[in-house]
C-alpha cells in the first residue's frame, strides 16, 4: 500500500468513527430520554415548589438553591401549551434566586439593591405567573 492510500485510509477511519460518534450522540438526544411533557410531571415540580413563596417572603435566602432542580425540571416536562409560560416563570424566579443568593437571610435592604435591576422583567413576568398559577389550580389542585 501506498503512503498516501494508507493517508487517505487513515484519513477515511478517523472520519468515519466521528461519524459513528455524532449518529450515537444523535440517537441518546433524540427525546428517547427526555422527561415525558405531562400535566403530572408539570404538576409534580410545582408541588416541588409549594414553598418558596414563603421562602422568599421571609426572605430566608440560604434555602433558595433548593428551588434551582424543580425550576429547570418544569421546562422540561411542561406541556406545550403551557410551555411558554413554565419557561418565562422559571427564568425570572432562577434569575431571582441567582440574585438573592448572596443576600444575607432576612435583609430586606440587600434584597431590594439585588432585585432592584430586574425589576420591569419582574412585572413583565407577571402575566405568564398569572397563567402558570391559573394552571397549577385547574390541572393540579395547588394554589401558588
Amino acid at each position: 500500500m501506498t503512503s498516501e492510500r494508507l493517508q487517505f485510509v487513515v484519513l477515511l477511519s478517523r472520519l468515519l468513527s466521528r461519524a459513528a460518534l455524532v449518529v450515537a450522540l444523535a440517537a441518546s438526544c433524540s427525546g428517547e430520554n427526555q422527561p415525558e411533557r405531562s400535566p403530572e410531571a408539570l404538576c409534580a415540580e410545582l408541588r416541588r415548589l409549594e414553598g418558596i413563596d414563603r421562602i422568599l417572603g421571609d426572605l430566608e435566602t440560604s434555602r433558595l438553591s433548593e428551588m434551582r432542580e424543580p425550576l429547570e425540571k418544569m421546562v422540561d416536562v411542561a406541556p406545550e401549551d403551557i410551555l411558554p409560560a413554565v419557561r418565562d416563570v422559571s427564568a425570572v424566579v432562577g434569575e431571582v434566586v441567582d440574585r438573592l443568593g448572596d443576600v444575607p437571610d432576612g435583609d430586606v435592604d440587600a434584597a431590594k439593591r439585588a432585585l432592584a435591576p430586574i425589576q420591569e422583567r419582574l412585572r413583565r413576568a407577571a402575566s405568564a405567573a398569572e397563567e402558570l398559577a391559573a394552571y397549577a389550580r385547574s390541572k393540579c389542585s395547588l394554589r401558588l
